[in-house]
């Protein structure tokens, strides 16, 4: 069985191999990484990856030792997340629709899961600390 979805990476250059072993790629469109690059990474160590077809999210296959973040879309069986590793700490958290910022679910009570606002607020300070280490501002 399998439940494809669309999963973006950035990750330091030098890693980039253990994301080709997974199935990314580099961005292909070569005139839209230069402009990326141009906007977003100037002075990065940092390459773009891009899984189109990631079976179920490649869920632990992800490196666990490197620093990277990203975003997978929705498949048939799971919602958005978003995820980031420092390369001691992997994490998940859920998203509304894209690459943007974490979501958490409030229940039918109106009560909302201590653990949801940990992730999310450990999210930001894990994020943090990788774009430093990946050069991204």
């Amino acid at each position: 069985m399998s439940d494809r979805c669309r999963m973006e990476v950035f990750c330091l250059t030098k890693d980039k191999e253990k994301f080709e072993e997974l199935g990314f790629t580099e961005w292909p469109d070569k005139f839209m990484v230069s402009v990326w690059k141009a906007l977003v990474l100037p002075a990065s160590r940092a390459s773009y990856m891009v899984d189109a077809t990631a079976n179920y999210a490649h869920a632990r296959e992800m490196p666990e030792d490197i620093p990277y973040y990203g975003f997978n879309s929705a498949g048939d069986e799971y919602g958005p997340g978003l995820f980031v590793c420092d390369g001691k700490t992997f994490l998940e958290v859920d998203c509304l629709s894209g690459p943007d910022e974490p979501a958490v679910r409030v229940r039918s009570s109106g009560g909302i899961a201590p653990q949801a606002i940990r992730d999310a607020r450990l999210y930001w300070r894990l994020l943090k600390r990788v774009k430093k280490q990946l050069g991204v501002t």
